[in-house]
């Protein structure tokens, strides 16, 4: 009996698992290949260092090429960067829907240009810049979505999940702009090289204050770290989700609750 084993090992070095992909004969790798229609890898890439990730990233495209029926392609949550998402979409040409919701680090603009390519070919690309607020976002997805709309100069995407107590003192969105100011405590979030998100602490059940820490640079090179306070919110448009209250600097006096803006 000819048996060929065919086996793709992609570890997710965060939880210690292994995505795997397996067909015991060649002809069930060929129905394999025929059938395959969805890949997702959401979570994928949280390696302890950069060769490893990249080995990684190689074996997953080597599996697109080999499997060129792929449809769609989830990365939720994935940790890669532009480049990667590039070579990826290389050996994928009959995908038409590509999720990178909370996928990091995804520069901007290097993903600017690799998101517009997908979408002048017709795919279908849901993004961190789309996520809206939602009960199923934790408090740490909420601050991803925020430090990472800063990072990218959408500073629209941040106010999306400023909390209406927060609104109301900062609001409208052209007012809460002037908070990300070149001379002001917060203008180091704009456009940012980088951020991070060290940790997630609930103080208490429902209803009550979560604090997010937050370390950002800028393309100076300066660097500074923020606390996120949020809520989750009580009955109304926003019922069960959490949303930005303030944010504070450390080391400083300056707030992001609008104590500051001239009316």
């Amino acid at each position: 009996m000819d048996v060929e084993q065919h086996s793709l090992v992609l570890p997710r070095c965060s939880i210690g698992d292994a995505l795997r992909f397996r067909a015991t004969s060649r002809v069930a790798a060929a129905s394999l290949t025929a059938v395959m229609r969805e890949l997702s890898l959401d979570g994928l890439g949280k390696c302890s260092d950069d060769a490893a990730c990249k080995s990684m990233w190689d074996s997953v495209r080597r599996f697109l090429k080999a499997h060129p029926g792929v449809r769609r392609l989830s990365l939720r949550g994935a940790r890669l960067s532009a480049e990667d998402l590039s070579g990826l979409i290389a050996q994928a040409p009959a995908v038409v829907d590509c999720d990178l919701t909370l996928a990091l680090p995804m520069s901007w603009p290097s993903y600017a240009d690799v998101q517009q390519r997908l979408r002048n070919n017709g795919v279908t690309v849901s993004d961190t810049l789309d996520v809206v607020p939602s009960p199923m976002l934790t408090p740490r997805d909420v601050v991803i979505v925020q430090a990472y709309g800063l990072h990218c100069r959408r500073i629209d995407v941040c106010f999306r999940f400023a909390s209406p107590a927060n609104r109301m003192a900062t609001g409208p969105l052209e007012r809460f702009a002037r908070l990300f100011g070149p001379q002001t405590d917060f203008g180091v979030m704009l456009g940012s090289s980088s951020f991070v998100v060290t940790s997630e602490e609930r103080c208490a059940p429902r209803g009550t204050a979560v604090v997010m820490t937050v370390l950002g640079s800028g393309g100076g090179g300066a660097r500074q770290e923020f606390v996120w306070q949020l809520t989750q919110q009580g009955p109304g448009e926003y019922e069960g989700c959490w949303m930005t209250d303030s944010v504070v600097p450390l080391r400083v006096e300056a707030l992001w609750d609008g104590s500051f803006l001239e009316e």
